[in-house]
């Protein structure tokens, strides 16, 4: 193990000795680095006193470097081709190694077709890595570092993260053409229009379960939240209302053609206001 509490030299120490080094002249090598010679004086003394050794010779006429001196050159020659290596290797390519995204399900297969493509054009040396999984696995991976970001639905109520929105969607109700509530020609309907509906729910866990059941409280109607079909993604809530099962809730990407909810689809999606 490297002792880090132990003072090592500087990389201007380094530069200075280097400099004066390979030209054996201070005037000149304090020119080069853009320095004064006072400046430059005191980094070599410095070095000196740190590695407890003379570096050079320095007379009326000359600079001579000890054999000290010479190793202690060779060894700050790599060290300091290693330090421009390394900016190097960052600036060129500032956004390296994949990128480990969570999505939560029932959004990955109607956002990730569009993102995944400008992504790969924008960063086309990060490869993507996706993990779909319910909100609060994604959070714990995001905190252990096992994922880069993740797209969730808000609010997560995770104060040790940072929330950036992305887009808004509409929560929609997929309603059988056949359903009584499909009789109304108002695209929107109102929370205690849901009393007595029997509802299509996500599995425990998924977010817009807990949206949902949250609306169905809202319009007094939560005893009917949790008596309806379950389904584990959004295609197959849409799915379920068009066999009768029950009304479906998607948000808003789920819904209209992306999801097959329409006049085709024997499903009529309603806003909820």
């Amino acid at each position: 193990m490297i002792p880090i509490s132990e003072p090592r030299p500087s990389l201007a120490q380094l530069r200075s000795f280097l400099a004066v080094a390979e030209q054996l002249h201070f005037r000149e090598a304090a020119a080069t680095l853009g320095m004064s010679q006072p400046t430059l004086s005191g980094n070599i003394a410095s070095l000196e006193e740190l590695l407890h050794a003379r570096l050079l010779e320095r007379t009326t006429r000359k600079v001579l470097l000890t054999p000290a001196g010479e190793r202690v050159a060779e060894h700050a020659r790599r060290v300091l081709v290693a330090v421009e290596d390394l900016v190097g290797a960052v600036a060129q390519e500032p956004f390296g190694g994949p990128v480990r995204l969570g999505v939560i399900p029932t959004v990955a297969p109607y956002v990730l077709p569009a993102l995944l493509p400008v992504f790969a054009q924008r960063f086309p040396q990060r490869k993507p890595v996706v993990q779909e999984a319910m909100t609060g696995v994604l959070l714990e991976e995001v905190r252990a570092g096992r994922l880069d970001l993740a797209l969730i639905s808000l609010p997560a109520e995770a104060g040790d993260l940072v929330e950036l929105p992305l887009y808004e969607e509409d929560l929609v109700l997929a309603l059988p053409h056949d359903h009584p509530l499909a009789e109304d020609s108002s695209p929107l309907l109102q929370l205690d229009a849901l009393r007595g509906v029997d509802v299509v729910l996500l599995d425990q866990g998924h977010c817009l379960r807990e949206q949902v059941v949250e609306v169905f409280r809202a319009a007094d109607a939560a005893n009917l939240a949790d008596t309806g079909s379950r389904a584990d993604s959004g295609p197959w809530v849409d799915a379920d209302a068009h066999a009768g099962s029950g009304t479906g809730t998607d948000p808003g990407a789920d819904s209209g053609a992306d999801s097959g909810a329409g006049p085709d689809a024997g499903v009529s999606p309603y806003h909820l206001s």
